[in-house]
């Protein structure tokens, strides 16, 4: 299918403008006609399969899910719906996919394979839960699954950023502050200091060998580091056993290694409650559960453990085997399969969880703003020490 750029008049006469994919014009213009809409011109943009180069947001998503929710409680039909979706919804990226799912569903395809055709905005998690949905008839009560979902994943991104933001103002303000001493204000010291003829200490040495490297390579200093991280980046992607040597070296960083840990395991907790509340099964859980947690190492052990699972297992002691999980963790699935209450046990296990990420962030962040409050005054002693250090000493001479 292709994406199209068109304009087209509606009932009240008015030119309206929008895109939206189709195989070419004619199932373009019959698209438009079932939503009142008289073509007038269009204009291939891309290329694209079903999706769309624009994802949406998680408000967006979060605003469908209400919708839906309401709606599914209210008796409307799903058709209904999605159509009242793409009428109402006030972003043209929404108001695209949900003309595309209703088409769709017309044709009588399920809501989730509908969906599934637009995986840049519907993820795999989403997809899932929808199709369970469809299995026991609760669109109601999944839609409420998935709202509560993505506005817990809204509050963790939402804590996190507020929480880094000062510390990564301090941190591009202090390296702006040393390269602008490096870079302007070190070089005319350093002439004076040479014209004085004194003798220099080996911290002054120091400085001006850093001043210069700076003037001369900060091709090197700027582009190093992105270009070290960015080929990481790059072998992680190509291979997955160095993904998995990375991720293993940031489990054992001191602090970090142990709020990433937390991360991983408050995700794969509320994604194995949410999915096993939707009713699906121990070993599809697993498998939706372990595609969202981003650390090979624990996303390994959690295919060890659905392995073990598939064998026979019981889930507790599959998951205590990996030796990945802390025993929290496996202390709450235990008390889950022996009470039937599996997914209430998980919820209590997510909450502590997030409440030991918040704090452990927290903490990051608190000794962060004076450490580099901290590495800012050493910088700034260092350069007066260097500068000041054998004026002072040259006048004690002359005495």
């Amino acid at each position: 299918m292709a994406l199209y750029s068109y304009k087209a008049l509606n009932e009240e006469g008015k030119v309206v403008k929008g895109k939206i994919s189709a195989r070419n014009e004619q199932e373009l213009e019959a698209k438009l006609k079932q939503s009142s809409l008289d073509l007038i011109t269009a204009e291939e943009l891309k290329s694209s399969g079903v999706n769309f180069f624009n994802k949406a947001s998680l408000q967006d998503l979060i605003l469908i899910c209400v919708h839906l929710h309401q709606l599914e409680k209210a008796g409307v039909p799903i058709l209904d719906s999605i159509g009242d979706l793409k009428e109402d919804s006030d972003s043209q990226t929404i108001k695209n996919v949900m003309m595309d799912v209703h088409d769709s569903l017309k044709s009588g395809k399920l809501l989730s394979v509908a969906m599934a055709e637009h995986s840049k905005i519907f993820d795999n998690v989403f997809i899932s839960l929808v199709a369970a949905g469809e299995k026991t008839g609760s669109f109601a009560e999944i839609f409420g699954h998935l709202e509560h979902h993505l506005k817990w994943i809204l509050d963790i991104k939402t804590k996190i950023k507020k929480a880094t933001m000062y510390p990564l103002f301090l941190f591009f303000l202090l390296m702006g502050v040393i390269m602008i001493m490096m870079v302007y204000v070190i070089p005319k010291l350093t002439v004076f200091l040479l014209a004085q003829n004194i003798p220099l200490p080996f911290y002054t040495k120091a400085l001006i060998a850093t001043s210069d490297f700076v003037v001369n390579y900060w091709y090197v200093v700027f582009c190093g580091p992105v270009i070290f991280f960015g080929l990481i980046r790059l072998l992680c992607w190509a291979s997955l056993a160095v993904a998995y040597q990375v991720d293993a070296i940031i489990l054992k960083l001191p602090y970090v290694g142990l709020v990433v840990r937390k991360l991983e395991i408050s995700r794969f907790c509320h994604f194995f409650a949410l999915t096993y509340k939707s009713g699906m099964g121990i070993l599809e859980c697993l498998t939706i559960a372990g595609s969202v947690v981003q650390n090979q190492v624990l996303k390994e052990s959690i295919e060890a453990a659905k392995t073990g699972v598939s064998e026979g297992q019981k889930i507790t002691n599959a998951l205590k085997a990996t030796g990945q999980f802390p025993s929290l963790v496996v202390r709450m699935f235990k008390v889950g399969e022996n009470s039937g209450n599996l997914d209430g046990s998980l919820q209590n296990v997510n909450h502590f969880y997030d409440q030991e990420v918040n704090e452990a962030v927290n903490g990051i962040v608190s000794f962060l703003q004076p450490a580099l409050t901290l590495v800012m005054g050493a910088i700034l002693g260092w350069i007066t020490i260097s500068v000041f250090g054998p004026v002072y000493a040259s006048f004690g001479g002359i005495k």
